[in-house]
């Protein structure tokens, strides 16, 4: 799944992201990007292609990955 279908996916509803973090441990994390779900966004960042924040579900705040560590995604 390319980044763009991911963001998506992520807008539509949760989705449970298999990523392997920094440090090599892997993660799953159920997050979305459904903006009734998130908080609202004040001010612009710089878009940054290779990673993508997301709202962990589980932890209730910002979270992000790298698009090139994901080993998996399920829509849920």
């Amino acid at each position: 799944m390319n980044r763009n279908q991911l963001i998506h996916n992520l807008k539509k509803g949760s989705v449970q992201v298999t990523f392997k973090k920094i440090d090599g441990d892997m993660r799953k994390m159920l997050c979305t990007l459904q903006e009734d779900v998130i908080p609202k966004i004040t001010g612009k960042k710089k878009e940054n292609k290779d990673v993508l924040a997301v709202w962990d579900l589980g932890k209730n705040a910002w979270r992000s990955f790298r698009i090139d560590s994901v080993k998996g995604v399920k829509l849920v």
